[in-house]
């Protein structure tokens, strides 16, 4: 498109209209981020970075819920809750244990 405006009234036009647009972006994003957030299942990673945040590693996880008897809600949150026993200096020996290509 053409305007015969000069170009230096027609900037800030479109700065403002790619400012509204990227806000919009964020927005929306936010939006369809956190809703339904209660629906949600965790990926992997996102599973691994909890178990290691509360200062747990994945062997202790995994012995403790893939038994042969059934697995209550309660057991597997028991690893996604702050335990008041285990420090930061336990998580990082953790991930330094567990995961050492990826500094905490």
């Amino acid at each position: 498109m053409f305007s015969l405006q000069p170009l230096s009234l027609q900037l800030p036009i479109v700065r403002k209209f790619i400012y509204f647009f990227l806000l919009a972006i964020v927005v929306l994003s936010c939006i369809f981020r956190l809703s339904n957030l209660e629906e949600k299942i965790y990926w992997s990673d996102e599973v691994f970075t909890g178990l290691f945040v509360t200062g747990h590693d994945p062997v202790e996880a995994g012995k403790a819920i893939f038994t042969a008897h059934l697995t209550t809600a309660e057991q597997v949150q028991t690893f996604q809750a702050y335990d008041p026993s285990r420090s930061l200096f336990t998580t990082v020996a953790k991930l330094a244990a567990h995961d050492p290509q990826h500094p905490p």
